[in-house]
Protein backbone atom coordinates (compact mmCIF):
# COMPACT_ATOMS: atom_id res chain seq x y z
CA UNK A 1 0.00 0.00 0.00
CA UNK A 2 1.39 3.11 -1.16
CA UNK A 3 0.69 5.93 1.32
CA UNK A 4 -0.10 10.21 0.48
CA UNK A 5 3.06 11.61 -0.18
CA UNK A 6 3.38 13.57 2.32
CA UNK A 7 3.64 10.48 4.84
CA UNK A 8 7.17 9.65 3.75
CA UNK A 9 8.58 13.58 4.70
CA UNK A 10 11.22 13.12 6.41
CA UNK A 11 11.46 9.49 7.17
CA UNK A 12 14.66 7.57 6.73
CA UNK A 13 15.01 3.88 6.32
CA UNK A 14 17.80 1.60 7.68
CA UNK A 15 18.71 -1.26 5.85
CA UNK A 16 20.95 -3.42 7.43
CA UNK A 17 22.07 -7.40 7.44
CA UNK A 18 23.74 -10.08 9.02
CA UNK A 19 26.96 -10.54 6.64
CA UNK A 20 28.89 -8.42 3.46
CA UNK A 21 27.96 -8.74 0.28
CA UNK A 22 24.10 -9.57 0.67
CA UNK A 23 22.65 -6.96 -1.23
CA UNK A 24 22.34 -3.72 1.16
CA UNK A 25 23.55 -1.69 -1.65
CA UNK A 26 21.27 -3.25 -4.04
CA UNK A 27 18.24 -2.56 -1.59
CA UNK A 28 19.31 0.91 -1.38
CA UNK A 29 19.29 1.35 -5.17
CA UNK A 30 16.30 0.30 -5.62
CA UNK A 31 14.26 1.72 -2.85
CA UNK A 32 16.00 5.54 -4.15
CA UNK A 33 14.75 4.64 -7.56
CA UNK A 34 11.25 3.86 -6.15
CA UNK A 35 10.85 7.05 -3.79
CA UNK A 36 12.03 9.28 -6.37
CA UNK A 37 9.54 7.91 -9.14
CA UNK A 38 7.27 8.78 -6.44
CA UNK A 39 8.37 12.51 -6.65
CA UNK A 40 10.09 12.39 -3.32
CA UNK A 41 13.37 13.68 -3.03
CA UNK A 42 15.77 11.15 -1.57
CA UNK A 43 19.31 10.97 0.05
CA UNK A 44 21.82 8.51 1.05
CA UNK A 45 24.04 7.78 3.96
CA UNK A 46 26.64 4.71 4.34
CA UNK A 47 28.34 5.41 7.67
CA UNK A 48 31.24 3.00 6.78
CA UNK A 49 32.69 1.20 4.09
CA UNK A 50 35.71 -1.35 4.48
CA UNK A 51 38.08 -2.56 1.65
CA UNK A 52 38.40 1.05 0.71
CA UNK A 53 41.55 1.87 -1.34
CA UNK A 54 41.22 5.53 -2.86
CA UNK A 55 36.89 6.10 -2.92
CA UNK A 56 34.52 3.60 -1.09
CA UNK A 57 33.21 1.58 -4.18
CA UNK A 58 29.11 1.50 -3.11
CA UNK A 59 29.17 4.86 -1.76
CA UNK A 60 30.29 6.77 -4.09
CA UNK A 61 27.96 4.55 -6.80
CA UNK A 62 24.78 5.55 -4.85
CA UNK A 63 26.46 8.93 -4.40
CA UNK A 64 26.54 9.42 -8.03
CA UNK A 65 22.78 7.72 -8.30
CA UNK A 66 21.27 9.47 -5.52
CA UNK A 67 22.54 12.88 -7.07
CA UNK A 68 21.03 12.06 -10.43
CA UNK A 69 17.81 11.48 -8.71
CA UNK A 70 18.00 14.78 -6.40
CA UNK A 71 20.13 17.06 -8.28
CA UNK A 72 19.60 19.57 -4.91
CA UNK A 73 21.68 16.38 -2.82
CA UNK A 74 24.54 18.82 -2.41
CA UNK A 75 27.14 16.69 -0.16
CA UNK A 76 30.83 15.36 -0.67
CA UNK A 77 31.38 11.31 -0.55
CA UNK A 78 33.50 12.28 2.66
CA UNK A 79 29.66 13.37 4.39
CA UNK A 80 28.19 10.18 2.53
CA UNK A 81 30.66 8.13 3.81
CA UNK A 82 32.36 9.04 6.96
CA UNK A 83 34.08 5.96 7.68
CA UNK A 84 36.17 4.92 5.67
CA UNK A 85 38.54 1.53 6.51
CA UNK A 86 41.06 0.08 3.83
CA UNK A 87 41.02 -3.62 5.51
CA UNK A 88 38.00 -5.46 4.07
CA UNK A 89 36.47 -6.96 6.88
CA UNK A 90 33.61 -6.31 9.10
CA UNK A 91 33.89 -2.71 10.97
CA UNK A 92 35.41 -3.73 14.14
CA UNK A 93 38.07 -5.50 12.93
CA UNK A 94 38.87 -3.49 10.04
CA UNK A 95 38.83 0.07 12.05
CA UNK A 96 41.47 -1.98 14.42
CA UNK A 97 44.46 -0.28 14.03
CA UNK A 98 42.85 3.43 12.84
CA UNK A 99 43.31 5.94 15.60
CA UNK A 100 39.79 7.60 15.06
Amino acid sequence: MIKDKNYYTNKSLFITATNTDVGKTYACEKFLRHYARQGLKVGYFKPIETGVVDLPHDGSKMLTLTKKLNPNFDVSINDVVPYQFTLPAAPYVAKKDVII
